[in-house]
């Protein structure tokens, strides 16, 4: 049995580790982002959307043999998820592509509401607001953009036929 100063410390590294697995990992190879989370505690999910506006989302792998996720496509340019992970034997997740190699994701990990941890590429930066544009980036994943939108540019009835 260990000592009890060195329980609470590996107790204390356990809950760091399980607390720094949490959120939402996302990849990149050319084409084709993944987008996954792991089970860290139970009734952990994480439900968001994925968007390209003006262009399209479409889903390349959603294979959910355990029924962990749900995938409902809005529109041509948007895809809706609820990835609930059950296993700490496996990761859950799906993957898809852009027209444009990039997109805006509203995130939240569920039952809390707050946005979720957001891993990119094997690493976890601080995105501390949300929606959030990334594009793809080689075998990588960049951000792009944080916080409100800025409102879109339409050309002018002048400019459009002048």
């Amino acid at each position: 049995e260990a000592p009890p100063g060195e329980a609470m410390e590996q107790e204390s590294l356990a809950h760091v580790l399980q607390d720094d697995a949490k959120g939402i990992y996302l990849t990149h190879i050319p084409g084709v982002f993944s987008l996954h989370a792991v089970k860290v505690k139970t009734g952990v999910s994480y439900s968001g959307t994925i968007r390209d506006p003006g262009g399209w989302v479409h889903i390349t792998r959603a294979a959910d043999p355990r029924r962990e996720m749900v995938i409902e496509r809005l529109s041509r340019d948007t895809v809706r998820f609820l990835v609930a992970p059950t296993s700490l034997t496996h990761v859950v997740g799906f993957s898809f592509e852009t027209s444009t190699g990039c997109f805006t994701l509203r995130a939240r990990e569920l039952p809390s509401g707050h946005h979720p941890r957001i891993h990119l590429n094997g690493y976890g930066p601080i995105v501390k607001k949300f929606p959030v544009i990334f594009c793809g980036n080689g075998p990588h994943v960049r951000i792009e953009w944080q916080g409100p939108l800025p409102p879109l540019k339409r050309p002018s009835a002048r400019q459009a036929h002048g």
